[in-house]
């Protein structure tokens, strides 16, 4: 059964959906919303991550819900591996704890299911978010737009919203534990679930509503961070190829061309200062105008794409946000790369410090 194909009129396959939470707060709504959706899940595993709330007042109502807490805390990856270690059911559907379903979600996840030959199913975000200020709806745009243009076929998970059997997820090796923030475990799942080619499919109707509140300050936290293990990722496994890898017709890692693109116009706005100071001073302006522009040209299909439903004042004001999300992840993948620069430093520092009174940290010969 192809994507193109998938029905929706409800499934008896039965699913274990598991939910990593260390913000037992949120799912109370995100509970309802599950519970109302048609077909039921069958069994549905909340992990509390060592949070430091009491999950229990806030899935009271839900008595088909069970709840299990990790002690002490080992981050989403861990959260969902727990979780799927107490599944029941063959298909393991895993939600982030700020969505809401919608109420055909299990129904289009059962449609791809009942093709044996499916080993994995992804989905996207909504387009209208919870939380209505420019940045929540800019973030939710973004990821809207990127991720629509998956190919039917891919090798990136979004675990706001995936499903996958047991025996491909156990023979993959399970969500790698050492990822300990929720920013990269869905994309290192998804290659290596990949392995020997896509195997994740895609179906823009899987979607799921996202609650998560954006402002400036968590907006740039939230993609320093995933930038920064990004590129550890990157670097650490195709060292050579980095950048294309990052951007591969193949999968895009859920980004595009355009995107990349973007990063390295960004790291010429932030050097070109510099450069034009050296050459002709009144320069320096223009080498900072024109990567500017030129990402903005590249990133064109998105600005028009907000502007066709938010309106002209949205689009303009989304493409400095995004070209500030370029300059975010320049300077993670400088401070990556910096890293073991530091650590050396540090090394020999405390090298040094311990070394006794008028001693000096090289041999000097005898006269």
């Amino acid at each position: 059964m192809s994507p193109a194909t998938a029905q929706t009129t409800g499934t008896t396959l039965p699913m274990s959906v598991i939910i990593p939470t260390q913000r037992p707060r949120l799912v109370r709504e995100m509970l309802r919303a599950l519970t109302a959706s048609d077909p039921q899940p069958a069994q549905i595993i909340l992990v509390d991550d060592c949070s430091a709330q009491d999950a229990r007042k806030y899935v009271a109502e839900f008595p088909s819900v069970q709840l299990h807490r990790l002690d002490p805390q080992g981050g989403p990856a861990k959260a969902r591996n727990h979780g799927a270690a107490l599944a029941q059911h063959d298909v393991l559907v895993f939600l982030d704890d700020d969505v809401l379903p919608q109420p055909d979600t299990f129904a289009v996840i059962g449609s791809h299911f009942e093709d044996p030959e499916v080993a994995a199913l992804t989905g996207l975000f909504t387009r209208n978010p919870i939380y209505v200020n420019f940045f929540s709806v800019y973030k939710n745009d973004y990821m809207f737009f990127i991720c629509r243009r998956s190919p039917a076929l891919t090798s990136t998970l979004l675990t706001a919203v995936c499903a996958m059997r047991r025996e491909p997820f156990e023979r993959a090796g399970r969500f790698d534990e050492q990822i300990t923030c929720a920013t990269i475990e869905d994309i290192d799942m998804g290659r290596r679930l990949s392995a020997e080619g896509p195997a994740v499919r895609f179906d823009a109707a899987l979607q799921v509503t996202h609650m998560k509140h954006y402002n400036i300050r968590t907006l740039t936290g939230s993609h320093f961070r995933r930038s920064r293990d990004m590129a550890r990722y990157l670097l650490g496994r195709f060292p050579f190829g980095a950048l294309g890898e990052l951007s591969s017709s193949q999968d895009r890692l859920c980004l595009p061309w355009h995107f990349s693109l973007g990063v390295v116009l960004a790291g010429l706005f932030l050097i070109s200062p510099a450069l034009y100071w050296f050459v002709r001073p009144e320069y320096a302006t223009l080498g900072q105008l024109v990567p500017f522009l030129l990402a903005g040209l590249t990133n064109a299909p998105f600005l028009r794409f907000v502007k066709q439903e938010r309106g002209a004042w949205f689009a303009l004001r989304c493409w400095p946000t995004l070209f500030g999300e370029f300059i975010t992840s320049v300077v993670a993948i400088g401070w990556t790369l910096l890293t073991p620069m530091r650590r050396i430093t540090r090394a020999w520092s405390a090298s040094s410090s311990s070394l006794p009174p008028g001693a000096s940290g090289s041999a000097t010969p005898p006269e």
